[in-house]
C-alpha cells in the first residue's frame, strides 16, 4: 500500500451538475481564461511593447518562454503545497499573482521590470491552470469528471476566441498598458469570486515540509503507466505549441495577412477548440481512453502537418487548423481525464505536474520548431513536428500495457481500491 503524505480533508464530491456544481466550474473556467489570457495575451503587442521599453522585439518575445519556465516550476511545488493547505487558498494567491503580473506589466518602465512582471505571470498560469483541472477533477466523481474537464479545458478556447481580441480591441483604442491594466482588473474581481465560491477544504493536521514535496510525487513514480502519460504530455506539448507558435509569421509570410486577419485566424482556431473539447466530454469520451487519445492526436497532426506543407490559401489553412485544434482537443481533455482517474496522488500533485510538463515542452517546442525552420522552412516544420505527435501517441497507447488493473470508467485507482475494501 502507497503512503501518502498527510492531505487536506476533501470535499464533498458530486456525481451530477446541481446548481453549487455549475456554479463551482464556471469560476473554474473563468480562471482558466484569465490566466491564459494574461501569457497569451502579449502577441498582438511584442512590437509596440519594445519600440515603448526600447528593446527588440525577439527579447520581447522571450516573455512567452520566461511565463512557460516560471509556471513549470511553480507547478512543481503549487500541487503538494495546495493537496496539503486545500486548493482554495493557492486559487485566489493564483488571483493575486495575476494582479501583480498585469498591474506590472502595464506600470513597467523598462525592460528588466517588464519581465519581472511576466514572472508572475507564470507563477499565476501554473497556479490557476492546474488547480483549477485539478478542482475539477476532484470535485465531481463518474462521467461528470469527464465532463467536468472537458468544460474547463475548453475554457481555455476563450483565450483565442475572446481574450486576445478582447486585449487587442483595449489595446488599439488606448494602448497596450491599458490592455494589461485591465487584467488587473479582471484579477481584483477574480480572486474575491474564487474565495466566495471555491469550497473550503479541512487544512491537514501536521505541519509541512519541504519533505513532502518529494513524497507527493513517489505515487506517481510508482506508476508505470501515469509516468509514459506524462511522458506523452512532453511530447504532444513539443508538437502543440511548435505548430501554434510560428503560425502567425506562417499565415503572414505565407499569405500576405495581416496582423488582425491573423488574429481572426486564431479566433476560428480557438473555435474547433471548444468544439473539441465539449465532443470529448460527450458520448465519445465512451471510447477506450488511450485509443481515443492516439486516433485524435495523429489526426490532429495530420491537419496541422497538411497547414503548412499543402495548403494553397489562407482559407484553406485555417480551415485546417481548426479541424486540427478540434482533434487536439480532444487528446487534451482525454489525456487530462486518464491522470484523473488513474493517479494515485492528490489531485493538486497530480495535475500541477502535468501543466508543468506541458510547459517544459512547449519551451522545448518553441525550440524545435525555430530549428526546423533554421534549417528548412515551413514545409520542413510542417512535417517534422508532427512526429513528436505520433511518438506521444504510440507512448499513451503503450501505457496500457502497465496499469495496474482495470476499474471502473472515470473513476481513480485509488477510488476503485477503496470500495473494494468497503464492500
Amino acid at each position: 500500500m502507497v503512503q501518502q503524505p498527510p492531505a487536506a480533508n476533501p470535499v464533498e464530491t458530486r456525481e451530477a451538475f446541481d446548481r453549487t456544481g455549475i456554479l463551482v466550474l464556471t469560476v473554474l473556467c473563468l480562471a482558466m481564461f484569465s490566466g491564459g489570457m494574461n501569457a497569451m495575451g502579449l502577441q498582438p503587442f511584442l512590437v509596440d511593447i519594445g519600440s515603448s521599453l526600447g528593446s527588440s522585439v525577439p527579447a520581447v518575445g522571450q516573455a512567452m518562454t520566461v511565463t512557460l519556465l516560471m509556471s513549470a516550476v511553480t507547478g512543481l511545488f503549487a500541487g503538494p503545497v495546495a493537496d496539503h493547505f486545500g486548493h482554495r487558498r493557492l486559487m485566489v494567491g493564483g488571483a493575486v499573482l495575476l494582479g501583480v503580473s498585469g498591474l506590472g506589466t502595464a506600470l513597467a518602465p523598462n525592460y528588466l521590470v517588464f519581465m519581472g512582471s511576466r514572472l508572475f505571470g507564470g507563477a499565476s498560469l501554473a497556479l490557476l491552470t492546474g488547480l483549477s483541472l485539478a478542482i475539477a477533477g476532484s470535485y465531481f466523481t463518474g462521467p461528470a469528471r469527464r465532463r467536468a474537464l472537458s468544460i474547463a479545458v475548453s475554457a481555455m478556447s476563450g483565450t483565442a476566441i475572446l481574450g486576445v481580441p478582447l486585449l487587442s480591441w483595449v489595446g488599439d483604442a488606448f494602448g497596450w498598458r491599458w490592455a494589461f491594466a485591465a487584467i488587473g482588473l479582471i484579477a481584483a474581481t477574480l480572486a474575491p469570486l474564487l474565495h466566495r465560491v471555491i469550497p473550503l477544504t479541512t487544512p491537514a493536521t501536521t505541519g509541512f515540509q519541504v519533505g513532502q514535496i518529494i513524497s507527493a510525487y513517489k505515487p506517481l513514480l510508482r506508476q508505470r503507466a501515469v509516468v509514459a502519460l506524462y511522458a506523452g504530455s512532453f511530447l504532444r506539448a513539443i508538437f502543440w505549441l511548435g505548430i501554434l507558435t510560428y503560425y502567425g509569421a506562417f499565415m503572414i509570410e505565407r499569405f500576405d495577412l495581416s496582423l488582425q486577419q491573423v488574429g481572426l485566424t486564431y479566433m476560428f482556431g480557438g473555435v474547433g477548440f471548444l468544439a473539441g473539447s465539449l465532443l470529448a466530454g460527450g458520448r465519445l469520451g465512451q471510447v477506450d481512453h488511450r485509443v481515443l487519445f492516439a486516433v485524435a492526436t495523429l489526426l490532429s497532426a495530420l491537419f496541422f502537418g497538411l497547414t503548412y506543407s499543402v495548403s494553397p490559401g489562407a482559407i484553406s489553412a485555417v480551415l485546417l487548423l481548426t479541424i486540427g485544434g478540434g482533434f487536439g482537443a480532444i487528446g487534451w481533455v482525454i489525456l487530462n481525464t486518464m491522470l484523473a482517474n488513474e493517479s494515485q496522488a492528490g489531485s493538486g500533485t497530480t495535475m500541477s505536474l502535468n501543466n508543468s510538463i506541458f510547459n517544459l515542452g512547449s519551451a522545448a517546442g518553441g525550440a524545435v520548431g525555430g530549428v526546423l525552420l533554421a534549417v528548412g522552412d515551413y514545409t520542413t516544420l510542417g512535417l517534422g513536428l508532427p512526429a513528436f505527435a505520433v511518438l506521444a501517441s504510440l507512448t499513451v497507447w503503450w501505457s496500457g500495457r502497465f496499469q495496474v488493473a482495470s476499474s471502473p470508467p472515470d473513476q481513480s485507482l485509488s477510488e476503485a481500491s477503496h470500495n473494494v475494501q468497503t464492500n
